[in-house]
């Protein structure tokens, strides 16, 4: 996506909210086995590595990356991403929100 914005000179700006972990995984799990072992352990074997930082997929391509943890910077955030949408450049903000 980015690499295309890139080439035709189409900015955009993205939000990715990150959970630390596939929502859709444990979701899922929990609606084929209700009760089973996963919900009991707790351990829907659906976690990220700690240290995946997708705000960086977008500066492959020249964009602009940003790591959003405080939610009264929000605000901020959206404006300088926008900021570098003005100027050309695609914008990914990953907003870290609470764990899965």
């Amino acid at each position: 996506m980015y690499a295309l914005s890139k080439q035709y000179a189409l900015p955009i700006f993205s939000v990715v909210l990150d959970n630390s972990g596939w929502a859709a995984v444990k979701g899922a799990t929990l609606r084929v086995y209700p009760n089973g072992q996963a919900k009991t352990k707790g351990s829907f074997q659906a976690s990220l590595a700690a240290d995946m930082d997708f705000s960086k997929t977008v500066e492959a391509a020249g964009g602009y990356g940003e790591r959003l943890v405080d939610p009264t910077e929000v605000p901020a955030a959206i404006s300088r991403c926008l900021a570098q949408v003005r100027k050309g450049r695609s914008a990914l903000l990953r907003a870290c929100v609470t764990k899965l």
